[in-house]
């Protein structure tokens, strides 16, 4: 099923691409073009979801694999991964390109601890994670 996800967005994004370098310039400023810029607007939202969730997803097994209790939660952005121990909650998401670590206390008040970027390896990122609160 995960394979036939990533195949229909790679077909989707690649077809929306040569439309769209086949299009006249200034084709935005036409009103007969309003529905075609939603359409494209969607499916690169969804591009942007599905690699967030394919990103979370890895990162998400690389805690499960230390022992760490990590649960991954689908949302309209794309998920996030949520980590409790004790009375502290850890949640990881992709905001603005970047992996953000984000500490709730009292499951109301949230303090940003960190980001990193997309590219920062994974082990790295559960170091940090790790090193916020004694986990074992």
């Amino acid at each position: 099923m995960e394979k036939n996800k990533a195949f229909k967005q790679v077909i989707l994004s690649h077809f929306i691409k040569n439309v769209k370098d086949e299009l006249p310039p200034n084709f935005e400023d036409n009103d007969s073009f309003k529905y075609y810029i939603d359409f494209i607007q969607t499916i690169q939202n969804r591009e942007v979801r599905y690699k967030r969730g394919v990103l979370l997803k890895r990162l998400n097994k690389c805690f499960s694999i230390g022992g760490i209790k990590a649960e991954y939660y689908t949302n309209n952005k794309g998920g996030f991964i949520q980590i409790e121990k004790n009375k502290d909650t850890f949640k990881i998401r992709i905001e603005n390109k970047k992996f953000q670590i984000e500490k709730w206390s009292h499951k109301t008040e949230k303090k940003i601890i960190s980001y990193f970027d997309l590219d920062t390896d994974l082990e790295k990122i559960k170091r940090n994670v790790l090193s916020l609160k004694n986990w074992r």
